[in-house]
This record gives structure tokens, sequence and C-alpha cells, in this order.
């Protein structure tokens, strides 16, 4: 993911269903320092919610009719990185609209502004021919603008397959659920920093997409004092209850591989 937000594309992050790629979004923009939005793309997801709404604005004695930016119009102008999940959800005709603000970071808005990319706006604002009416319609798309787009694959799950022309915009990566290997491997870290409070949580919540909560919570209640101790032991009574869950994650996702 830094590799993709250094070279300036965006990215698709295809996983079963769960928060597991929504945290690992909002995570990598924590430790980038970067700001974020995300937008929850559904069935109801109108071309509105992508760029511009219309709003009432009281103003003095009355009241007028504003444009009001979208959340992905937001993050193109202040250079934030913009969070579309449940990216399937969405109907054919609504995702188009982000296609030439995704390919050429472009797109014309409903009050009349057009955005452009910030090489381009640079060149127009060096030359003279440009008229200033005409400058204050061209808006600068900032540069450090990203999209991370999380999406199911479908099938096998449901949803609306997307478009290959929306398709070939992101650099997509598969995100699995932790092996019972990679979570293992943690143990010494929990030993060393962790109370059982803080472990319960950090449990629960990594396990809230693979149906791990109920099992958690089942092991984690009745643990002594001395639970640290077999953490290990702990790790491998969790996993093993579900390791059906993991064999049909990878039936499913071997066609897609």
């Amino acid at each position: 993911m830094a590799q993709k937000m250094e070279l300036g594309q965006d990215m698709l992050l295809l996983g079963p269903p769960g928060s597991l790629r929504r945290q690992l979004a909002l995570r990598f923009c924590e430790l980038q320092g970067r700001e974020a939005e995300v937008l929850t793309v559904t069935r109801d997801t109108t071309e509105s919610d992508l760029k511009q709404r219309r709003e009432l604005s009281r103003s003095g004695l009355g009241s007028r009719t504003i444009y009001a930016d979208s959340a992905p119009v937001r993050c193109a102008l202040r250079g934030r990185v913009l969070v579309l999940d449940g990216l399937e959800k969405a109907e054919r005709n609504v995702l188009p609209t982000l296609n030439n603000l995704l390919e050429n970071r472009e797109m014309q808005l409903d009050d009349g502004r057009l955005l452009i990319p910030a090489r381009r706006y640079d060149v127009l604002s060096q030359q003279e021919i440009s008229a200033e009416e005409g400058k204050a319609k061209l808006v600068r798309v900032h540069e450090d603008f990203r999209v991370v787009a999380l999406a199911v694959p479908c099938p096998p799950w449901p949803g609306n397959p997307l478009d290959p022309p929306l398709r070939s915009r992101f650099q997509a990566r598969i995100i699995m659920p932790p092996t019972l290997l990679s979570t293992t491997q943690l143990a010494p870290f929990f030993r060393a920093c962790a109370c059982k409070e803080n472990t319960c949580k950090l449990f629960i919540n990594q396990s809230s997409g693979n149906g791990l909560r109920k099992v958690c919570l089942k092991h984690f209640q009745p643990l002594p004092d001395d639970w640290w101790i077999n953490i290990t032991t702990l790790l491998y009574q969790c996993f093993q209850q579900i390791s059906t869950i993991y064999l049909v994650y990878a039936k499913q996702f071997q066609p897609i591989i």
C-alpha cells in the first residue's frame, strides 16, 4: 500500500465480508499521517452522493440554495484519502461518475466548476491567454488525493460485478483473514505488554469479520489470572473450531487468484 501511495495509484482491497479491509485502510492512513474520509456505498447511493447535492442555507432573513460538496470532491480538493467501502453494492449507472476522476483527476461539478489535475492547473495558471473568468471555474485537484476502494468478490458473494473500465482504474490486492500461524507469532507480544482486558478486546475486534467473536468470548471468560502463560494454547483452541471457515475462504478465492 505504501508503494502504491508513493506511485500515485489508487488501490482496491478484495476480501471476504468483514471489517478487516476497512481497518487495514484506516490504520494505514493513521500510520502515514493522512486524513481520510469513508464513503459507504449502498444500493441507494446516487450520483449526487458522489459529486454535489443541493442544500438550503439560511443567511440573514432568508434562505438560499447552495451546492454542498460530497466526500469524493472534498478529498480531491484537500488531498485526503477517499475510502470507498462496499463498491460491489453500487448500481452500474452510479460508479461511472467517478471514472474520469479516478483516471484523469477531472470532474465536472453541478455548480459549474471543473476539477482538473494539479499539473494541468499549474500550467494554465502561468499562461497569460487564460481569462480570469475561465480560471475561476477551474479547481485544482490536490496531488496527494488517493482512493482506496473496498469490495467483496462477486461471485461467490452477492453483489454487482465491477465494470471492466472501472476495474482497470485500480491496483487490486486480495486481503485474507489472519491465519493461525501469523496469529500465534504475535503471542510473545501479547504476553509482554498486554493485560487480560485489552487482549480480550483486541481478539474480539480482530475476529468480528471472520466468525471468531463468539469463540473468543467463550474462551476468554473463564481464564485464570495466569492466562498469559498459555496464550498459544488459547489461540489454537480458538482457531481449531473454525478451521473449516478458512478452507471455505481458500476454496472460494482459488478461481480468483
